[in-house]
């Protein structure tokens, strides 16, 4: 186990700590009805989140989709260095 001690005096690991975000600090100067708004989207959304989550969890076909949405779909065939105008005659000036 490391002693991370001196880091956390130095101030290092503090930053690294969990602080707490609130509405009101991303957004601030929005009067009280807009707050209301921001916090009924923002649960609207992770609520969203979690039921998609669910879903791809839930279900292998799901997960494939997801997975190959987010495949290389191919491979470069310009080789490293390489320009368009290298390969043609009538460039050159």
């Amino acid at each position: 186990m490391r002693d991370f001690s001196a880091l956390r005096r130095a101030g290092t690991l503090g930053r690294m700590q969990k602080q707490e975000t609130t509405i009101e600090k991303l957004f601030p100067g929005l009067r009280p009805e807009e707050l209301d708004e921001a916090r009924h989207a923002l649960r609207w959304y992770l609520s969203f989140i979690v039921r998609l989550q669910g879903r791809i969890a839930s279900d292998p076909r799901e997960r494939e989709r997801l997975a190959a949405l987010t495949r290389k779909l191919c491979v470069s065939s310009m080789g490293e260095g390489r320009s368009f105008t290298s390969q043609n005659q009538d460039t050159d000036v």
